[in-house]
């Protein structure tokens, strides 16, 4: 696994940058890194193997991580992206969360939810979407994906937590709400090559 203490020093740069600019910044708080032990306990209490980039994360830089900004109000914004004003990124290894409400739901005799079968949480944006892995792919690393909640749909967003970090912070941490976002998706998640991104 690559050196990834890269990044935050990159997350510090893009907080100064926005400093500098009267944006609105909350420093980085990252949180004590987590020890194997605990990284197996919580294992166990989930019942799952966790992605092999995500233990690597909370192992090698904190078992939690948050960050947010946003842009002052006289920052001149281009249209396309006018709804692109501010940037997060957090995790918290003791809110990882198995997501069982498709079942609770079903039970309900509804099928909101459906999506969210197989899917283990581990952060979410401020209106209340969801950041997962989908344990039900076969494989050890597990691909990030975004769950909306008012449309019941899930979109991909990268092959891997690292490869989630690695495409955002490239994108300038962007918002974390699809809305935000959506302007660099593709079939594969995140594209950072696109022109939009460009």
């Amino acid at each position: 696994m690559e050196d990834i203490q890269f990044l935050i020093s990159k997350w510090k740069q893009i907080l100064q940058k926005l400093e500098k600019n009267n944006g609105k910044v909350r420093q980085i708080q990252i949180g004590k890194k987590a020890t194997m032990q605990e990284i197996e306990a919580k294992e166990k209490e989930l019942g799952c193997q966790l992605p092999p980039s995500y233990k690597y994360i909370v192992h090698n830089i904190g078992k939690s991580l948050s960050f947010y900004y946003s842009f002052s109000e006289d920052t001149m914004i281009p249209c396309e992206f006018r709804e692109i004003f501010s940037g997060e990124i957090n995790w918290n290894i003791d809110f990882l969360q198995n997501l069982n409400i498709a079942d609770d739901l079903l039970e309900d005799g509804e099928d909101d939810g459906s999506t969210l079968r197989g899917k283990l949480e581990f952060s979410h944006s401020g209106n209340g979407d969801i950041y997962a892995f989908d344990m039900s792919v076969d494989s050890a690393e597990k691909p990030v994906i975004y769950w909306d909640h008012e449309e019941d749909t899930i979109t991909y967003i990268a092959d891997s937590f690292i490869d989630y970090l690695l495409r955002i912070t490239e994108l300038g941490c962007i918002g974390s709400e699809k809305w935000q976002f959506e302007y660099f998706l593709s079939d594969s998640g995140l594209d950072t090559a696109s022109p939009a991104a460009v």
